[in-house]
């Protein structure tokens, strides 16, 4: 099932009109996928934006032209003897910080409107082109080998947004002269949320509106609590000058004083307060 089709069950199910996910898991991949409807889609950017952390099995020797166990088999080759102190050691070196990484092929960045695994389906040559014009940089917070058995390796990345763990794991295999690929994935912590606060699929679609959270759920950024005098100018869009934050200028959730959420805001240096995306009216009620 693909996210998206997970998204439109679950919306089907709410009866939702609007509805989007946070950041679509690979195939193989399994774990977090967060889904926000009606007007908590407004604010799902910020978890789009967030680092996630997943753990991975790696089989060692075998790689493929996916980096994952989905594609076709293009080298077999002997697994040396490692430890996992070796690995630890290859990861601290080379995985570990802001790095350069080149996204695989088969992946769904877009060229000239079509997604990059179309082009490696079809043979392309200018599929291997576009992924050295996609090279962007990432940051690995941090990256543990978490076990060592035979020929599969467990690892455990926590990443900034974009970053693709086929990609780390295939350079690792080139590190350690074996290569290498993916041969499960799950995804643990994504943004605020993590693997335990999730509903397994037979969970939530039994009783779908049972584990809906309010508007607002997760969003990270310090909160404004807005006084009952500027409800009505900041619900209408204007700014409203508060000094309390002076000298603490960046991007505020507002809250009213029952702690419901009313949107985001950023505020200047100089304590106005312009809101930026709004909760719309008939959801307060």
């Amino acid at each position: 099932m693909s996210s998206n089709a997970a998204l439109r069950k679950v919306q089907w199910l709410i009866n939702a009109k609007k509805g989007g996910h946070s950041g679509a898991l690979d195939p193989i991949a399994t774990g977090i996928l967060p889904l926000s409807f009606g007007d908590a889609s407004k604010f799902s950017q910020a978890w789009l934006e967030s680092d996630k952390t997943y753990v991975t099995d790696m089989q060692l020797g075998v790689v493929t032209d996916s980096y994952d166990i989905e594609g076709e088999i293009v080298a077999r080759n002997n697994v040396p003897s490692i430890t996992l102190e070796q690995v630890q050691a290859l990861l601290d070196a080379h995985f570990t910080g802001a790095i350069e990484q080149t996204p695989p092929a088969f992946s769904a960045l877009k060229v000239d409107g079509k997604p990059l695994y179309e082009l490696a389906r079809a043979g392309d040559p200018r599929a291997l082109e576009e992924m050295a014009k996609k090279r962007r940089t990432i940051t690995v917070f941090h990256a543990k080998a978490l076990s060592l058995d035979g020929d599969m390796l467990k690892l455990e990345y926590k990443v900034s947004k974009g970053t693709y763990i086929r990609s780390l794991v295939h350079d690792l295999g080139q590190l350690l002269g074996c290569g290498g690929h993916i041969q499960t994935l799950r995804r643990i912590q994504h943004g605020p949320f993590t693997i335990d606060q999730c509903v397994d699929w037979d969970a939530a679609l039994a009783h779908a509106k049972d584990y809906l959270q309010p508007i607002g759920t997760g969003i990270n950024a310090p909160k404004f609590v807005v006084g009952e005098q500027f409800i009505t100018p900041i619900m209408n869009g204007n700014p409203i000058k508060d000094e309390r934050f002076a000298g603490e200028a960046g991007t505020y959730q507002l809250r009213d004083v029952n702690d419901r959420f009313l949107g985001l805001a950023e505020v200047s240096s100089t304590g106005e307060v312009k809101p930026r995306r709004l909760v719309q009216k008939d959801a307060l009620s």
